[in-house]
């Protein structure tokens, strides 16, 4: 829980600031929606991590490499499909859907402990 909400404040109070950043440190314009897809997929990234973390303390480590790899296989189907027709967008969109299906995975697996 601590991890979702320190990630997830920390993460809504930088992305409406990140295309000023973008632009002073890398010179760079970008869209703030992309900066808050972004932001998405790092929450999620926080929360599948300490997924992750828990079902390898519990000795599931089988479990949860099965879940990484399925989770990728996933993620570079999706961007082989998204990407052509969304650049960027789709890139996150299926790095995010990876990530969310790797999640699912793991949350169901630790709530069958």
């Amino acid at each position: 829980r601590l991890t979702g909400a320190v990630g997830i404040s920390l993460t809504a109070a930088i992305v409406p600031v990140s295309p000023i950043v973008a632009q002073r440190l890398f010179g760079v314009t970008a869209e703030l929606s992309l900066f808050a897809a972004l932001g998405f997929e790092a929450v999620t990234v926080y929360l599948q991590v300490v997924a992750s973390a828990v079902m390898n303390g519990a000795k599931m480590q089988g479990r949860a490499l099965v879940f990484t790899v399925t989770g990728e296989a996933y993620r570079l189907l999706m961007m082989l499909l998204l990407t052509p027709a969304w650049g960027v967008y789709g890139y996150i969109a299926a790095t995010t859907l990876g990530g969310l299906l790797r999640l699912a995975l793991n949350i169901i697996e630790i709530n069958g402990l």
